[in-house]
């Protein structure tokens, strides 16, 4: 070997190495860069659920908590109707159950119960620990709760008018909740340490008024947010941004994405009437809010998709007007 051909391999050597060092460097810089957060809207609507599959309480300000949103003692999801087999009532099945609507008492410890040609009843917001302790299946989990008694029973059984009796029960902290790593499709989207109510997918679901507003100018009779059920309603986005978004800073709390929310026949009762369509919106979402197989959340099948779950990252405080912070995708 020349003595120029010794100098041009140290050259080469030496450049390799200052190349490998410098693609370390920047691979490490990028991977302990601080996520980029950016405003993509302000919050415009809070809502809580305090029933599964009944009418929704709005709120202007919340706490975000592990076990989903909460104002006081009201809680999403944390009372059920269950029937004699103690399993969950399913809403498609019992499309009436909608015309269940719910708020809270004036003297903020009750959970009020009304609906059209019934009269109002109230059970209180915190559990009876001494009432029975019912062990329920919730999909694929095994969950608990206390009875609620027999006056909530009669009127729930009054309002739905089914061949089946439904009773009520309602979460405590000290019992178990819904296992989201329970489930068979998004279960690796956990590490089994989260902690829910009565929550089917998430504890957060997050929608906005732009991606409403895009379906319903596709739709001949337009709906309402409470036709999908979401906790935080975002205005000032594009359509369908929230597609977008991974992680999400409201007031004091942050959130990260688990999946898009695939829709479901729920979305098609008429929730004044208390009865199941045919057909929309999931004949117009199925138009175009399907997802390509090469989607990562594209499991669903034969459901369109229209808003995004979250789960807690950090505990905190929002409140309506509050400013959104979004890191994309």
């Amino acid at each position: 070997m020349t003595n120029q051909q010794g100098q041009g391999l140290i050259l080469i050597v030496l450049l390799s190495t200052f190349l490998t060092t410098a693609s370390l460097i920047w691979y490490i810089r990028r991977r302990n860069k601080p996520l980029e957060y950016i405003e993509v809207g302000k919050v415009c609507k809070i809502c809580i659920h305090p029933i599964k599959s009944c009418g929704g309480v709005y709120v202007q300000k919340a706490e975000c908590t592990d076990r989903g949103i909460k104002a006081g003692e009201l809680r999403d999801r944390k009372w059920m109707l269950v029937d004699k087999d103690n399993k969950y009532l399913v809403a498609k099945n019992e499309p009436s159950v909608a015309l269940i609507k719910t708020s809270l008492s004036d003297d903020a410890h009750h959970l009020v119960l009304s609906a059209k040609g019934h009269p109002s009843i109230q059970v209180p917001l915190s559990p009876n620990r001494n009432a029975e302790l019912v062990k329920a299946k919730l999909h694929e989990s095994i969950v608990y709760g206390y009875d609620c008694g027999e006056e909530a029973c009669m009127w729930i059984s009054n309002v739905i008018k089914s061949n089946k009796t439904y009773r009520m029960i309602v979460h405590d902290g000290c019992v178990q909740g819904r296992k989201f790593k329970d489930h068979p499709v998004w279960k690796e989207r956990f590490t089994g340490k989260e902690k829910a109510l009565y929550q089917y997918m998430t504890q957060f679901h997050v929608n906005s008024i732009a991606s409403l507003d895009e379906l319903n100018h596709r739709m001949e009779e337009p709906l309402g947010l409470q036709q999908f059920r979401g906790n935080i309603t975002v205005t000032g986005s594009n359509a369908f941004a929230e597609d977008h978004w991974t992680m999400l800073k409201i007031g004091s709390a942050s959130f990260y994405r688990t999946h898009d929310c695939g829709r479901c026949p729920i979305t098609m009762i008429d929730r004044e009437n208390g009865k199941l369509g045919q057909a929309e919106p999931l004949r117009t979402l199925r138009k175009f809010r399907m997802l390509d197989k090469s989607h990562p959340d594209s499991k669903f099948q034969k459901s369109p998709v229209f808003g995004v779950n979250f789960n807690l990252l950090t505990k905190g405080n929002i409140e309506v007007g509050d400013t959104v912070y979004a890191v994309l995708q």
